[in-house]
């Protein structure tokens, strides 16, 4: 009976998902990774599937988005119940970007864009986007607007800086250091699920 009870309950999170922006986002992320598709060894490519990438992490961002935060946090439901079917619309923007990386992949020559190569970029934007909306839901119930366009920036900005290149490529385009650059994404992904578990607590109430 209490399970009965707790499903009803996620499946009511689950249709309060704010559904426009994140498929929105999705959908252009997708639309720019087939656009690199039809050039993959342009330049063009290159700034498609970044600025691609790092549109689907924004699409995470929206996720965590509850126009009536301070109610829901007065419902039998916990935070962290809600956070959990929050985030399985996930696969709505990792899916897109893992597909249109796949397309990308079977459309260039072999050694360029392959799928396992750029796939942990496109998962480390997604938990990007996601541990930044959980952050900020400590202090707004509507993060998504916020987490979404520092998502965007920081993406873009690690790419263009690639701080660690000596050590692991952000994006190994050619093929070079994809291992590094795999733990160096995976890792990202950790402190990410560390911060929405941290943050999707309840409030202490007095």
């Amino acid at each position: 009976m209490a399970r009965g009870r707790g499903l009803r309950r996620g499946l009511r999170v689950l249709r309060s998902t704010p559904w426009l922006p994140v498929i929105g986002a999705s959908t252009a992320g997708t639309a720019l990774l087939l656009a690199a598709a039809l050039a993959p060894t342009s330049a063009f490519a290159f700034f498609a599937v970044v600025i691609g990438l790092a549109t689907c992490g924004a699409a995470a961002a929206y996720l965590l988005d509850e126009e009536s935060g301070v109610v829901l946090d007065a419902t039998p439901a916990s935070r962290g119940l809600r956070t959990r079917w929050r985030l399985v619309p996930l696969v709505v923007p990792a899916g897109a970007a893992l597909a249109g990386l796949a397309v990308l992949d079977a459309a260039a020559d072999r050694g360029q864009w392959e799928l396992p190569d750029v796939a942990p970029l496109a998962c480390g934007a997604v938990a990007a986007g996601t541990s930044i909306a959980a952050a900020l839901r400590r202090r707004t119930s509507t993060p998504g607007d916020v987490a979404a366009a520092v998502t965007l920036a920081a993406v873009l900005l690690v790419v263009a800086a690639n701080p660690l290149r000596r050590w692991a490529p952000v994006l190994p385009t050619d093929g070079a250091g994809e291992g590094r650059s795999a733990l160096l994404w995976a890792s990202v992904v950790l402190v990410a699920a560390a911060v929405v578990v941290r943050c999707s607590r309840d409030p202490v109430r007095d």
